[in-house]
């Protein structure tokens, strides 16, 4: 800082006085940039931080989101097959009360087509 004294000789001892105290206007305008730039810095970091969270935190959904779509179509998979099974027995059944005879390609068809399914 840069300071100006006024220096007088009063008898034999001298005496200082501060006439004007004005600091380089240099220092300050390179404080409040360094400032300007941590805070820039910072918030950045900060970004950049909250955009790494949401981009893991969005792996996270996706993986759970496929592990639920895989068991679910594992359900689907399962409930399509029992469905299957059960009109397939139905035919069957109603095949030999009527003596009928169908091949087991038919009887799949027709079980597709009651229970709405395409192959």
């Amino acid at each position: 800082m840069l300071t100006r004294l006024s220096v007088k000789t009063i008898s034999n001892h001298s005496t200082a006085r501060v006439v004007a105290m004005r600091p380089f206007s240099i220092v300050n305008d390179l404080y409040k940039k360094e400032k300007v730039e941590e805070d820039r810095f910072i918030k950045d970091q900060e970004a950049i931080i909250a955009e790494k969270y949401h981009q893991l935190k969005a792996a996270e959904m996706t993986e759970n989101t496929i592990k639920n779509a895989s068991v679910q179509d594992e359900h689907l998979k399962m409930q399509r097959a029992a469905l299957l099974k059960a009109a397939f027995e139905d035919i069957s059944s109603t095949l030999l009360k009527t003596g009928d005879k169908i091949s087991k390609e038919g009887a799949k068809n027709i079980a597709y087509w009651k229970l709405g399914f395409k192959e």
